[in-house]
């Protein structure tokens, strides 16, 4: 398990209310490939991405599929 900048994992666009992952992400069982967008509002298990901006990812990276399967934020 790992602590990740949400930086370093999305690009964050305000203006056009999105959120890109940089590499695949797995959320509450949720994969989102490099690129998709992700829209303000879009809500997964609860979860709404934008409520996050800025804090610190829990995950764990998984070297061979090159995810990371997104286990909480602090």
């Amino acid at each position: 398990m790992g602590r990740y900048k949400f930086d370093n994992i999305f690009t964050v666009n305000l203006p056009l209310g999105i959120i890109i992952p940089k590499f695949t992400v797995v959320i509450n069982n949720t994969k989102f490939n490099q690129g998709v967008a992700i829209n303000k509002n879009t809500s997964f298990g609860g979860l709404d991405l934008f409520n996050y901006i800025g804090r610190d990812v829990v995950g764990n990276w998984d070297p061979a599929t090159k995810e990371l399967t997104i286990t909480g934020f602090n």
